[in-house]
């Protein structure tokens, strides 16, 4: 892998700035600069928010939300909640009442167990107290507390679905593959019949 630095980075981010329209290749070139210096870092694996933490220092001023997305691969909308403080030197997160759409309300939460039949999804487990409300797309890819992005798994399926690390803002199915991802771990892993269950699975 090509060495690179985070001075190459402010400087393609200037550049970037200052021409209009924003020049399409020197924003190619950033982001692939980008993901080049935080894999060598090995931060490539860490959550979005410390991936872009560490892409405003980089550049050591508030960068676009719109790039930071492209650069990063979360949602412009979740790129927005963090900021470089010019006069402070420092990063910060601006929470705002957007961000409480990560969180599913206890009402919800009941809602969506007993619409997928008080198991999980994935693995077929019934404890009440195991299972959790996950979001198929994350809200730091735009996915929202809609009844169409909710699913229910259990706790270790749970972390799963994000490789590892529900805060990870990650998924390891892809876009559109949650129903293959649940109904490979209940036919392979757990040897279950999908059966009555795949009016459910199929809604996703």
């Amino acid at each position: 892998m090509v060495s690179v630095s985070a001075d190459e980075i402010r400087e393609l981010y200037t550049e970037y700035r200052s021409t209009h329209p924003r020049p399409e290749p020197v924003k190619t070139e950033f982001c692939e600069v980008v993901e080049s210096l935080l894999e060598s870092e090995g931060l490539k694996s860490e959550t979005y928010e410390v991936q872009i933490c560490r892409l405003h220092e980089y550049c050591e001023q508030k960068i676009e939300s719109e790039l930071v997305a492209e650069a990063i691969g979360c949602s412009p909308s979740y790129a927005r909640r963090f900021s470089y403080d010019d006069e402070r030197g420092g990063f910060e997160k601006e929470w705002s009442k957007s961000n409480q759409n990560e969180k599913v309300s206890p009402g919800a939460r009941t809602k969506i167990i007993n619409r997928d039949g008080g198991s999980c999804l994935r693995c077929g487990l019934e404890v009440e107290t195991a299972l959790e409300v996950h979001h198929v797309l994350p809200v730091s890819q735009g996915g929202t507390n809609d009844d169409s992005n909710l699913a229910t798994l259990c706790s270790h399926c749970h972390e799963a679905a994000h490789g590892g690390s529900k805060t990870s803002g990650k998924i390891v199915y892809g876009e559109d593959g949650f129903s293959d991802w649940i109904q490979e771990r209940s036919l392979e892993e757990r040897g279950q019949s999908l059966g009555s269950r795949q009016t459910k699975i199929s809604d996703y």
